[in-house]
């Protein structure tokens, strides 16, 4: 890879000659051939990314995954095109990998990039295409005489995670990653393998924030890549080549930079999107709703939850507060696979520990199977009462208006609760609730809309 003073050197050579045809087209030609077009990009955002990239990549010539997050327009797709044609040119018998989460979305981010890149390549270095490949020789690296050939692939993961699987890989490229289903496996079942053996292997993931912010690429390959000094993040705010013109045009539809839009397209903030969310109006209602509170001398002590045993098992602790008109959220438990016996265990330590001496004795109510219903009742003397869960639009039509009206308190040690209410999202086809080793199935959600209901 050039080095910094290369790439300023080939960029002012370029615009040294810019009004001589000739020497700047032998100028563009030679760093064609040497495997150095980053006089292709602009000048400040691009550009320091890439000096970031090869910087980067010559102290430590290791496969450890690059993760990037730039505003929208950045052209960080089209930089990581320019990344792979360079290295395709570069050196021999190389292998690029490039995948999106569908081939289709693959072949749209990559085709007009690539074409870019390739609008000045000279003839004899342009690349034979078939179907998603691109195979480049570069007679600059004639062995023996015979001229290596590298390919380019373009490869779709979510229909086929192990379509990425196949032959060692030189460079792989994960495009929108954060809409990419099974992200985890791809890294670490597939793509970890297929480096060893290869010299200076290179693996980035780049995205536009994801729906949520349960989403392996926010959760751990951030954390991970910024521990090794792969994190790169460009907000619009700190890009010189976002001009103010750019950011008219933007904020004509956005209207304001205080909108979650602004914030997390450009200003690339962690923010889950509102239009995914189960419970949307949380977001505006979380700096008043999540604090510490006394309970009042008397009060009705009431337990709910929802009932799982592969799902978790999510109980809530809390009581009306009649003079306030608010349900108070004190305590939580988030436990599955768990007998009945043991939950009933968890639930009278917990019972204990919220309400030592309580006023009354508590209330409580489950979505639960009719065959643990009557275990509770027979097995071990405990009475807990069905929730109402007919019409379940109604039930989220009532939580999301009374969390709105800020008629919900949580206590902050409600971790989990807290946690699905920021980032519980729906699926694609709004049909169903999204499953993740940290949100579970959003079932604190569920019992805080039956406790809701209740109250």
């Amino acid at each position: 890879m050039s080095s910094e003073n290369t790439i300023i050197d080939n960029a002012a050579d370029l615009r040294r000659h810019m009004g001589d045809p000739v020497m700047r087209g032998a100028c563009m030609k030679d760093a064609w051939y040497r495997g150095d077009i980053s006089y292709q990009l602009r000048p400040n955002g691009q550009l320091q990314l890439y000096r970031f990239i090869t910087a980067t990549q010559q102290a430590d010539p290791t496969p450890e995954l690059y993760v990037v997050e730039t505003h929208r327009r950045f052209g960080k797709s089209y930089l990581w095109s320019l990344l792979a044609v360079e290295r395709c040119l570069q050196r021999p018998w190389q292998l690029i990998k490039y995948a999106a989460p569908t081939a289709v979305q693959c072949q749209k981010i990559v085709k007009p990039n690539l074409m870019r890149v390739l609008r000045d390549c000279p003839a004899e270095l342009k690349p034979h295409k078939a179907g998603l490949n691109w195979t480049f020789r570069n007679p600059a690296l004639k062995e023996g005489g015979a001229v290596p050939e590298s390919e380019f692939q373009l490869v779709g993961v979510n229909e086929d995670p192990d379509a990425l699987r196949g032959e060692a890989t030189d460079m792989a490229v994960l495009d929108e990653a954060g809409m990419m289903k099974r992200l985890d496996y791809i890294i670490e079942d597939i793509l970890s393998f297929q480096f060893i053996g290869r010299k200076d292997p290179r693996m980035a993931m780049v995205s536009t924030p994801p729906a949520s912010m349960d989403h392996p690429f926010i959760k751990k390959y951030i954390p991970d890549a910024m521990a090794s000094k792969r994190y790169f993040a460009m907000p619009a705010s700190k890009n010189k080549d976002f001009t103010m013109e750019d950011e008219s045009i933007v904020l004509r539809n956005c209207k304001s930079k205080d909108t979650i839009s602004w914030k997390r397209e450009a200003e690339c903030e962690h923010i889950t999107d509102a239009e995914s969310m189960i419970i949307p109006e949380f977001i505006k209602a979380k700096q008043e709703s999540i604090k510490k509170f006394k309970p009042p001398p008397y009060f009705y002590p009431e337990v709910c939850f929802d009932a799982g045993a592969k799902d978790y098992c999510h109980m809530l602790f809390g009581y009306i507060d009649f003079m306030e008109q608010k349900l108070m959220i004190q305590d939580e438990i988030w436990v599955h696979y768990k007998s009945t016996g043991q939950i009933v265990e968890l639930l009278k330590a917990k019972m204990k520990e919220t309400w030592p001496k309580p006023p009354f004795k508590p209330h409580i109510f489950a979505d639960a199977p009719l065959q643990q219903l009557i275990d509770f009742q027979t097995d071990h003397k405990i009475i807990v009462e069905p929730a109402m869960k007919h019409d379940v639009d109604v039930t989220l039509s009532l939580l999301r208006t009374s969390v709105s009206a800020r008629k919900i308190i949580i206590d902050p040690k409600c971790k989990r609760l807290i946690y699905q209410l920021e980032n519980g999202i729906w699926n694609d086809q709004r049909t169903k609730w999204i499953r993740s080793d940290e949100l579970g199935h959003c079932d604190g959600v569920a019992a805080l809309g039956y406790f809701n209901r209740c109250a």
